[in-house]
């Protein structure tokens, strides 16, 4: 598999769940950090909640985007890509986790179905990575 192949894959992960942290369409009625974290009670823990997971999930593709990016450009090691690979994975597991928190204590709309398109891309990656390591 082409090395283009995963970075575009990551790149679009990364882009979806920026999109879905940054349009201010949850059902709250506002961005996730910025209003539904500061609505009362539970509810506003949980969307706080929610926003730390895609955060984490979303720096941590950054990662494997910048260790993709090495791989491409200098001569790296087998092992490299086993990191990539689980880095990928753990972000996948923040993002899953988040949707998860999500879909128990909220309601679906758009800013929340784009972090299932990110979540769906990240897990591809992983799975991406995998495979290349095995048949490599």
């Amino acid at each position: 598999m082409h090395p283009a192949v995963s970075i575009v894959a990551v790149v679009m992960s990364i882009f979806f769940l920026i999109l879905a942290l940054a349009i201010p369409k949850w059902p709250c009625g506002g961005n996730i950090f910025d209003f539904c974290s500061k609505i009362g009670g539970a509810l506003g823990d949980h969307y706080l909640a929610i926003g730390v997971l895609l955060i984490i999930a979303v720096l941590l593709l950054f990662v494997v985007l910048v260790i993709l990016l090495v791989v491409v450009f200098v001569s790296a090691p087998p092992w490299v890509n086993i990191i990539a690979a689980v880095i990928s994975a753990v972000a996948s597991i923040f993002a899953v986790a988040a949707v998860l928190l999500y879909t128990d204590k909220a309601s679906v709309s758009w800013s929340p179905f784009m972090a299932i398109v990110g979540t769906t891309v990240g897990i591809q990656i992983t799975v991406m990575l995998i495979l290349a390591l095995i048949f490599k």
